[in-house]
């Protein structure tokens, strides 16, 4: 949708009380929708299209709602996520999962016939499948480990995947990292340690507190999840200012206890000149997880020992005495818009515009 100038009005259409409510709570979704609304966009909440209607062409001339609601509009564009291809796996007789649909696999990410694994999106792993490369890219390691090094090492087994997300939605940024609805739902997993602590107070070790800071002026919004002693950071999300997500992911994913009080995640601030703040970050930070880049591999790229080249990269050593050539992963070449997930099913529509009435655009999310 690169010509959404050519319309007269956009709407956006989301079934939820507020726009990314998998990875946001109503406070942070609700910011979110009057930014939107502040660009110009109407936002249109708790609506399902229950009919697309068109003209004998088969043109688009409008939606109608669920409630009885009837909306005009020359074009529909659906943004609804992805649904697992099985297909192929149900007439071959695998177990897939009924309701949802994908392949139903274990923790070693076997299929129901031993011999078969199943990854990524179109794998339903305990009842759940996920529309994220970085899970995908987890379980891929997983099974090729398996496949090449089971024989030496104990095999490995897939865990909780690391559903954090960072992203910009009409130029609001936002991220959701670790359990960010852990205050909601409760704490989906707490550290060893803490359970210990808590002297086997089984109701304490479930009870999570929060602290939240929210700038209506600069339209930033911040919630972070402690455990009750706050000593661990079990996840969070953000809104507008999202500089300290490569900081606070890390945390989560290594449960290590906090050497500063919570506080200090809201109070903090930067030193004069600090830009991002990253450079303190250890070297085995994950800074992009679609490709697995870490934070070593930035400060090389700073530092001048890295020069990319043409299907190779070369590594200077820290001495300075000469120029190491190694050839370069697929991931050091591989572009994000050349990553094709595994089995997915793409729903979209062609636009159209009527010429008999000024057009209009509606987007349907789900």
């Amino acid at each position: 949708m690169m010509d959404l100038e050519s319309f007269s009005s956009v709407k956006l259409i989301e079934r939820n009380g507020w726009v990314l409510s998998r990875q946001l709570d109503q406070e942070a979704g609700g910011m979110v929708v009057q930014q939107v609304h502040d660009l110009g966009l109407d936002v249109m909440l708790s609506k399902r299209v229950r009919e697309i209607k068109v003209d004998g062409a088969n043109h688009v001339v409008g939606v109608a709602f669920e409630d009885g609601e009837e909306l005009d509009c020359s074009a529909v564009c659906f943004a609804i996520g992805i649904t697992p291809r099985d297909e192929l796996a149900r007439v071959s007789g695998l177990d897939c999962v009924p309701r949802c649909g994908g392949i139903a696999v274990g923790d070693d990410l076997r299929t129901s016939q031993p011999d078969i694994y199943a990854i990524g999106e179109c794998a339903s792993w305990q009842g759940q499948t996920f529309g994220l490369i970085g899970p995908g890219v987890e379980m891929a390691e997983v099974v090729a480990f398996n496949l090449t090094q089971a024989k030496l090492h104990a095999p490995r087994v897939f865990k909780r995947p690391d559903l954090s997300t960072k992203l910009k939605l009409l130029g609001v940024n936002v991220a959701s990292f670790g359990d960010f609805f852990a205050d909601r739902d409760g704490p989906a997993h707490l550290p060893a340690k803490h359970n210990k602590l808590v002297n086997g107070a089984a109701k304490q070790a479930q009870t999570v507190k929060t602290l939240t800071y929210k700038d209506p002026f600069q339209n930033i919004y911040k919630k972070y999840i402690f455990t009750s002693d706050g000593k661990y950071l079990l996840g969070g999300m953000m809104i507008g200012d999202t500089n300290d997500y490569i900081k606070v992911s890390p945390m989560v994913k290594t449960m290590k206890e906090l050497d500063v009080p919570p506080s200090q995640f809201i109070l903090g601030a930067k030193k004069d000149g600090d830009g991002d703040g990253d450079d303190d970050l250890p070297d085995d930070t994950q800074i992009c997880s679609c490709h697995k880049r870490h934070q070593s591999r930035r400060r090389e790229l700073r530092q001048g020992r890295i020069m990319q080249g043409p299907g190779r990269r070369q590594v200077m050593h820290k001495g300075g005495h000469g120029v190491r050539r190694v050839h370069a992963s697929r991931h050091d070449n591989l572009q994000q818009d050349q990553w094709r997930p595994w089995a997915t099913r793409s729903r979209t529509t062609s636009v159209r515009t009527s010429a008999t009435r000024a057009p209009s655009c509606t987007t349907s999310s789900a």
